[in-house]
């Protein structure tokens, strides 16, 4: 069964996101909160929904339970940084009017282990140059899947079926569109854009 706690000050998007939730899966476990600080320690949800107001998240580190993934509900005028927002442990992104199916791919996405930005939110929380980094093609995100585990070029070219030099000329064009001046540079600008996921 999974656990999830669902954060809003206000009661009736507290009580309509626990219904919503409760009526779509009888694998799911809502429990709501006013706050964060309410939700007691020994709850562990596995998944939390936050009603998030502003675009500030430094609380969120702070607050969010030990091992848990945030599903946020944004405000679209103010949205949240998303390279602060993953950092600080949210891994899904909705808009406070977001659709029930939408919510539903989020939470199960995150539970997971994996993310949920909806495209709407994808405009919102990226600036124009991120927006360009975003861009990158499917062989690129692969090869930044294969940086993030430590493997040298000649181990990429292996795994890709891709020449040596092929790899070198693909990292250069990736880190170039994230803006990374090296692997390890690389790696932490695919964590916080959220191509992969910390380790």
């Amino acid at each position: 069964m999974t656990t999830i706690a669902v954060v809003a000050a206000g009661s009736v998007v507290r009580q309509g996101v626990c219904r919503l939730l409760a009526e779509a899966s009888s694998r799911f476990t809502p429990c709501g909160f006013a706050s964060l600080v309410e939700m007691p320690a020994e709850l562990d949800p596995d998944v939390v929904v936050i009603d998030w107001p502003n675009r500030a998240v430094d609380a969120l580190v702070r607050m969010l339970p030990a091992n848990s993934r945030a599903v946020l509900l944004c405000d679209p005028t103010d949205p949240p940084d998303l390279g602060q927002a993953v950092a600080a442990g949210a891994r899904g992104f909705l808009t406070r009017d977001t659709e029930v199916d939408d919510l539903l791919l989020a939470v199960d996405a995150v539970r997971h282990g994996g993310m949920h930005v909806t495209a709407e939110m994808l405009g919102m929380l990226t600036g124009d140059a991120e927006r360009r980094h975003l861009a990158l093609g499917e062989r690129e995100i692969e090869l930044l899947h294969w940086v993030t585990r430590g493997l040298t070029n000649e181990q990429i070219g292996g795994r890709m079926s891709l020449t040596k030099s092929t790899v070198t000329s693909y990292l250069r064009q990736v880190r170039s569109k994230l803006n990374a001046a090296n692997k390890t540079d690389l790696t932490r600008r695919a964590i916080e854009l959220g191509y992969v996921l910390p380790r």
